[in-house]
């Protein structure tokens, strides 16, 4: 027996910076097919950022970056060289990142984010 969505409108709850196109666009048109309204639902209004494979991941590959643990897995899996410093400036040419692990090395990171950015 097929369902119907006819007269329902359906929430998609999304953050604007990002999300997989696919897992959006296929639901979406999921309750679309179903005679459903889809509705987008976000914290801000304006546009969703869709990704396609998370293509903007490159931002970090060959960079040495560090952050919170819990995300080195993620920026190793991005092709960045994650490290356990309390700040990581890494200047690449025409851009550069500097990264710290938590509030403690605010201090650190503060003094470091306008060095480097005085100098560039």
């Amino acid at each position: 027996m097929t369902k119907s969505l006819d007269g329902k409108k359906i929430a998609f709850l999304t953050a604007n910076e990002g999300v997989e196109q696919v897992e959006l666009t296929t639901p979406w048109e999921a309750v679309e097919q179903a005679g459903g309204t889809p509705v987008l639902v976000s914290l801000q209004t304006g546009q969703v950022q869709c990704f396609n494979h998370l293509d903007k991941a490159d931002a970090v590959r060959g960079r040495h970056i560090t952050s919170w643990p819990s995300l080195r897995t993620d920026l190793t899996n991005a092709g960045a060289t994650w490290v356990d410093e309390e700040v990581v400036v890494c200047d690449m040419g025409p851009s550069v990142i500097v990264s710290s692990r938590q509030p403690d090395d605010l201090p650190a990171f503060c003094k470091h984010l306008v060095e480097s950015f005085s100098n560039a």
